[in-house]
């Protein structure tokens, strides 16, 4: 709930387990402007977000470098059919 206290403490410790530095904080969660409420149609983007977000790594990396691979395809794509446009101008049947 926004405007709600939700106590936060950090402990760091050393691989010997002895304790390095302690420290807390209180955080108070604030409604993002462009958020939208419960029956808004934007709770697909999180809902996508928390779906990507939970994938075991090797699937992530396998979509990362389809994402990636495709956009490289559209912009040699794209490069070529720009670099072809000056090709046909010239070309009489």
């Amino acid at each position: 709930m926004p405007k709600t206290p939700h106590g936060l403490d950090l402990k760091v410790y050393n691989r010997d387990k002895k304790l390095l530095a302690a420290g807390s904080v209180t955080l108070f969660p604030v409604k993002a402007q462009g958020a939208v409420s419960k029956d808004g149609g934007n709770q697909m983007i999180g809902k996508l977000a928390f779906a990507y977000l939970n994938l075991p790594d090797k699937f992530k990396f396998a979509l990362e470098n389809f994402i990636w691979a495709a956009l490289v395809y559209l912009l040699l794509g794209g490069t070529a059919w720009l670099a072809g446009l000056g090709e046909r101008k010239n070309i009489r049947i």
